[in-house]
């Protein structure tokens, strides 16, 4: 479900899984492990570059639209909701508890 002007839900495209080593690249734990995707072109950088701005945009529109000057915008009503500050403890703790994973 989506608010009335923000992005479609468009499937991303998938890449297949290929592993490109970076030769001489070392660190202080040990030895660069090879990355599952290629490197992107610099055309490519630019339109990933353009797909999240536009992205960025499409979310603050629609929080300036729906939801300005509360808090937060919910999704399902598309309308301003209050921050809960109690919330961002547990949040900071379940980022840094997958980031271990």
């Amino acid at each position: 479900h989506l608010c009335p002007g923000t992005m479609s839900s468009a499937p991303v495209a998938e890449q297949s899984p290929r592993h490109y080593a970076v030769p001489g690249r070392s660190s202080p734990t040990g030895p660069s492990f090879p990355h599952p995707y290629r490197p992107m072109g610099a055309e490519e950088r630019s339109a990933a570059l353009a797909s999240v701005r536009e992205a960025f945009i499409s979310g603050y529109d629609s929080y300036m639209t729906n939801a300005f000057p509360r808090g937060e915008l919910q999704p399902l009503s598309c309308s301003g909701g209050e921050f809960d500050q109690a919330k961002v403890p547990a949040v900071t703790l379940i980022d840094a508890m997958d980031t271990l994973v």
